[in-house]
């Protein structure tokens, strides 16, 4: 074949691929998640980190501080609409809707770090003699609720961290180390809360070790990963589970540092290693990998 009976071959049209942003998001969802999921929060909070030191003059409201919180699932959302449509904004939304799970796995949603906790806090009160925890009694469980409700209504998290997140970490990795990098990532979204000049009102943080709230994040997201594999990727299980956390934190008497921030840390340490001997580092369930909750799609 001569050059120029081989020219047109060459002049060929090809299929385009995806292109502008859009295209870039198809083929990166998961970075393009968490430039999202970090974007939005961070720039609310960094000119409260400098309002906070008086550089300038800023106060979140309310309605902001809620849309601040909600910053993971909007961006799990806007990924998911721009890769898989309505239909994969339905199916992400529609595993809060998955509430048919063995009774366990409520409570220790709702129980497990509570008991990790209040037993960190004995051993203290075995060396130390206080502080003495709360009284079991019908308020204490009033309590319990209407915080775990409020915890649970400003949180909005987990539709990015378990819903977008876990199942694309885990489709390129095993279920330990998904949960280890995403703890991580969950440790890191925190850090300007760490920067504030006196409490913040972003997060509970402030005031705390970063390098303890960063473990005590890594080894709480293996708990969070284990309870998602073990109910068909639940999110109102990981909803519950989160908002138990905010909730115990509150009710009983921990420190934003010194033993009684140290301990419960441990604990949960502990409570996630015994899960990964358990339950296996590859899924940290029992379950056969056709039954978990792995996205179809891990770019």
């Amino acid at each position: 074949m001569t050059e120029s009976a081989a020219a047109p071959a060459l002049s060929l049209p090809r299929t385009p691929s995806a292109a502008g942003f859009r295209g870039w998001v198809r083929q990166h969802p998961l970075l393009a998640f968490m430039v999202l999921a970090f974007g939005i929060p961070w720039a609310i909070m960094a000119p409260m980190v400098l309002g906070s030191w008086g550089l300038i003059s800023f106060k979140a409201s309310e309605p902001v501080l809620l849309f601040m919180g909600y910053g993971p699932t909007i961006a799990a959302i806007a990924v998911t609409a721009a890769v898989d449509g309505g239909a994969g904004v339905r199916r992400l939304l529609g595993r809060l809707l998955i509430w048919r799970v063995a009774p366990q796995w409520y409570a220790a949603a709702l129980l497990l770090v509570g008991v990790v906790v209040m037993a960190a806090i004995g051993v203290y009160m075995l060396m130390a003699g206080s502080p003495p925890l709360p009284a079991l009694s019908f308020g204490l469980l009033v309590d319990f609720v209407v915080l775990l409700l409020l915890a649970g209504l400003i949180n909005g998290e987990e539709i990015g961290w378990r819903g977008f997140a876990l199942p694309r970490l885990e489709a390129r990795y095993s279920a330990l180390v998904a949960c280890l990098i995403l703890g991580a990532i969950e440790g890191f979204f925190h850090l300007p809360i760490f920067f504030t000049n006196g409490p913040s009102e972003a997060g509970g943080q402030s005031g705390m070790p970063f390098h303890g709230f960063l473990l005590f994040s890594i080894a709480l997201a293996v708990l969070f990963g284990w309870l998602y594999n073990n109910t068909r990727g639940s999110l109102l299980l990981a909803y519950l589970f989160h908002a138990s956390v905010n909730t115990w934190s509150n009710i009983l008497p921990l420190d934003k540092d010194g033993p009684l921030f140290w301990l419960p840390t441990l604990g949960i340490c502990v409570a996630a290693v015994i899960v990964v001997v358990v339950f296996g580092a590859k899924r940290l369930s029992r379950k056969p990998a056709s039954e978990m909750p792995f996205a179809a799609n891990s770019g």
